[in-house]
């Protein structure tokens, strides 16, 4: 994580908009694939981060209507549930900028290297 953190900290100083691009891929899945023109990949994530949202939304009506037999337990059954969603957010967030980042590296080092041979 630290070393990740300091190569979007350096993509950001060399490219402001490939920075922009990753640390916003991070939290909203797929709008940096899009800004880089990337649009199946982009949109695939978007759907997915918008059933994600879905899902995390309708979770605390799940838990609630599911734990209502035990009412003390709705606010742990609740916190659980958001650790794991949030955990799963957390790991498809980082997968996906982790990918825009090594796209947009390996395609900023293409002009470099032609430009030096």
């Amino acid at each position: 994580l630290k070393k990740g953190i300091g190569r979007l900290m350096a993509l950001a100083q060399r490219d402001p908009r490939a920075g922009l691009a990753v640390a916003a891929d991070f939290g909203v899945w797929g709008i940096g694939w899009l800004a880089y023109g990337h649009y199946g990949r982009a949109v695939i994530s978007l759907c997915a981060w918008g059933l994600w949202l879905a899902l995390f939304v309708a979770a605390q009506t799940g838990v609630t209507a599911l734990l209502a037999v035990a009412p003390p337990l709705i606010p742990l059954g609740i916190v659980v549930v958001n650790v794991a969603l949030l955990g799963v957010f957390f790991l498809v967030g980082s997968a996906s900028a982790r990918s825009l980042m090594r796209e947009v590296e390996r395609a900023t080092m293409l002009p470099a290297m032609a430009a030096s041979a």
